[in-house]
């Protein structure tokens, strides 16, 4: 182990006895092992911090990738079993992973026996909606969004996915009436009018999708503004004006 991963071990072993409620050491060691692309360093990580938490599910998701990155297809599926073994009947630990794995279809059986249990949980029929849009169901996803729309009306971002799943659907009316009621609830977002424009663009009408474009960037600029008199704020603060 190179004395820089040697130092962050340290530093990690140092935080989770001070906190022994964070990360397993180990884990996130091989986690900066797996970003920096050392993926065997990254296995043998994974593997201790599996022997030394073994209750804990995200070391098991990341050393399945890691065997199957190195080829080795017995050992990952093997590794599978265990997460369905160990962790089938908890899907709110193990949602996330499938989802930041691209596992689509254990992600979407998750999801959909958490929303079963939680009926008013909007933030899961996002989840879906954006796990079918990624497996290019469109229906679905808008379906899944149209629910989650309904449990928080007031949610610009549900609003933004609607009308974005509308537009690539065709929909640009439904994705226009969408759209604005994002931008009436965030003004400062960028997402929504950028759709908004498009939206107008396609139904011909070019002289809104422009004016549409204008106020994005009135309001890009007014967020900057806010950004920057905040900081110059907390900085006469610091300096006790």
């Amino acid at each position: 182990m190179s004395g820089e991963y040697q130092n962050a071990l340290v530093e990690y072993l140092r935080a989770k006895a001070v906190d022994p409620s964070i990360e397993n050491p180990h884990e996130r060691l091989g986690r900066d092992y797996y970003l920096d692309g050392m993926i065997e360093e990254a296995a043998s990580e994974f593997s201790q911090a599996m022997t030394e938490e073994p209750d804990e599910p995200a070391a098991y998701f990341y050393l399945m990738d890691c065997l199957n990155r190195l080829g080795r297809t017995d050992d990952a599926l093997d590794n599978y079993e265990t997460i369905r073994q160990r962790f089938g009947n908890e899907p709110e630990l193990t949602s996330g992973f499938y989802e930041y794995f691209h596992m689509r279809r254990e992600a979407r059986a998750a999801l959909e026996t958490l929303a079963s249990r939680n009926p008013d949980d909007a933030d899961l029929r996002v989840r879906l909606s954006n796990l079918h849009r990624e497996a290019g169901q469109l229906d679905q996803a808008i379906t899944a969004a149209e629910a989650a729309n309904r449990l928080d009306p007031e949610s610009h971002d549900t609003f933004e996915l609607l009308g974005s799943l509308y537009f690539e659907r065709g929909e640009y009316r439904r994705a226009i009436d969408a759209c604005r009621r994002a931008t009436q609830l965030n003004p400062y977002g960028q997402s929504a009018y950028i759709t908004l424009a498009d939206s107008l663009l396609f139904l011909g009408r070019d002289d809104e999708s422009q004016a549409v474009v204008e106020e994005m960037e009135r309001n890009r600029q007014e967020a900057w503004r806010r950004y920057q008199d905040k900081f110059s704020g907390q900085d006469r603060a610091d300096a006790g004006f």
